[in-house]
């Protein structure tokens, strides 16, 4: 995954904004638990400090950008990390 991750980062660098397919754990509001769902969406950035993944989706009216967590992904697809294994 830091792979997958890293090669994201080098692409924003280059001023590129992939589109990818993220698999994620998303909290249930109401009650304990939550479950594993995907997503396509452009790239916005990478905050490696706060652990995030930050899309060009936005949520509610404030227009703010979705924030995914680097440790609830559970897989990366795309063109761009096809190359790169799971093992690895």
């Amino acid at each position: 995954m830091n792979q997958k991750i890293n090669l994201i980062a080098v692409e924003l660098e280059y001023g590129h904004h992939p589109i990818l397919t993220f698999a994620y754990f998303l909290n249930d509001r109401m009650k304990q638990g939550g479950s594993y769902v995907t997503m396509t969406e452009r790239v916005r950035k990478i905050d490696a400090v706060n652990r995030k993944i930050v899309l060009y989706k936005t949520v509610g009216t404030g227009h703010r950008y979705m924030e995914l967590d680097m440790d609830k992904i559970k897989d990366i697809s795309g063109d761009l990390v096809s190359h790169i294994s799971e093992s690895a």
